[in-house]
């Protein structure tokens, strides 16, 4: 039976055959040859696959909408059900890193007092020494222990956030353009270290199938600064390797904990 002869049509159980139907026919419409004798023929045989396409597409289009309308059933239910309650979670999340970090700054600050008062407190008893060993008329011992770094003992101060099990943050970096004159500047810079240190005063990027060049053009007019913009996909794929080692003129590294 040819494709064409079916009378009832079911949409296919099996992918695998429907697929390898499907194949056979394309094979064979790349197989025909047509000619002047058979024309008539093929545009026959095109106008009954055409005819058979329609045919099945008016089975499976039902159920294609069918299909369509029920996702967006779950959609909407999904978006009242579940989304809420993932919103909430993500609120108090961004509640949860706001204490951390401030318990952080708050050891950052803690460490940093108790290093000064280590760092006081040995040189106090290094002087000390110093003077004791002076006495001692032993002046090139006393020089020897100023001159030596400080012994300090070490000081660790951790946040007192809690460790919960299940919570975890990761820090997600982005570039902020906070200058963009500055940041065009660099580019041009940078185009003028590629022309030798040339002064760039003729330039246009011509991209024409398949070349790349600079050519040296007159630039007659200016352009605000608003006709360019930067690409921040770019920017931010830097921020991410490079975090607060950016250093690009003009923009910044911008680190948030999600």
């Amino acid at each position: 039976m040819s494709i064409t002869e079916q009378s009832v049509i079911e949409i296919p159980s099996d992918p695998a055959v429907v697929e390898s139907e499907g194949r056979t026919v394309v094979a064979r419409a790349n197989e025909l040859s047509v000619k002047l004798e058979n024309y008539e023929a093929a545009a026959g045989l095109r106008a009954d696959l055409i005819a058979e396409a329609e045919r099945r597409s008016a089975v499976i289009d039902p159920a294609i909408e069918s299909a369509h309308k029920a996702h967006k059933r779950v959609l909407a239910i999904a978006k009242v059900w579940v989304a809420p309650l993932l919103e909430a979670a993500k609120i108090i999340k961004s509640k949860l890193i706001a204490v951390d970090e401030e318990q952080r700054r708050i050891a950052q600050k803690k460490q940093l007092e108790l290093e000064a008062a280590e760092r006081e407190r040995a040189e106090q008893e290094q002087k000390e020494v110093a003077a004791l060993l002076k006495a001692a008329g032993d002046d090139d011992a006393a020089r020897e222990v100023l001159a030596e770094p400080p012994k300090l003992a070490p000081v660790v101060v951790k946040p007192a956030t809690p460790k919960v099990e299940g919570l975890s943050y990761r820090s997600q970096w982005s570039a902020e353009v906070f200058d963009l004159p500055s940041l065009t500047a660099a580019v041009v810079n940078g185009l003028r270290a590629q022309r030798g240190g040339k002064s760039i005063t003729y330039l246009v990027f011509i991209q024409e199938e398949g070349l790349k060049e600079l050519y040296a053009m007159p630039i007659t007019k200016r352009a605000p600064i608003q006709a360019i913009q930067p690409a921040q996909a770019f920017l931010n794929s830097q921020a991410t390797d490079f975090k607060l080692l950016l250093d690009y003129p003009g923009v910044k590294a911008v680190e948030k904990k999600v």
